[in-house]
């Protein structure tokens, strides 16, 4: 009825089968697939929302870098306008020689040396010392000096 080489061929195709089931039952309900595929749709998701804000910081400093242009030259036009303005409606006469003399005492300030770079730090008194003095904040009172005894220490002697 069945040869051997029948039963051979039916038992080597339902091995087949099984392992192709097997492998396929195996992938289908395997939970770290499921985890794996969640995995990379939050790292996707989270890509995407990375560009996206990538995007607007961009956008907003582009946009805060024009506004500050346009500020600016705002600024300048103000200043252009306050100036010709100025020059037209005051006296010639008059503002002239003020603007000249103001311009002339600075000059004349720099030329004698009256004029010092602001200090970093604040005088105490007018012949004081400075906050940044290593001597500021300390008194010299016999109270506050600590006399310290020096112990004398044997010295070593190298025989050679």
């Amino acid at each position: 009825m069945y040869t051997f080489s029948h039963l051979l061929l039916a038992a080597l195709a339902s091995g087949l089968t099984g392992v192709v089931v097997g492998v396929a039952v195996t992938r289908y309900l395997n939970p770290q697939r499921k985890e794996n595929k969640a995995l990379e749709a939050r790292l996707e998701k989270a890509e995407e929302g990375l560009s996206e804000y990538q995007h607007q910081v961009t956008e907003h400093f582009t946009h805060t870098a024009s506004l500050v242009n346009n500020l600016t030259e705002s600024y300048k036009d103000i200043h252009e306008y306050l100036a010709v303005s100025a020059m037209k409606l005051s006296n010639m006469d008059i503002s002239q020689p003020v603007i000249i003399a103001d311009a002339n005492s600075r000059l004349a300030q720099v030329a004698a040396g009256q004029v010092e770079a602001p200090k970093d730090y604040a005088p105490k008194d007018e012949n004081g010392p400075g906050t940044l003095s290593e001597e500021y904040g300390l008194k010299d009172d016999e109270t506050n000096v600590e006399v310290v005894e020096e112990e004398e220490t044997p010295k070593a002697v190298n025989d050679a």
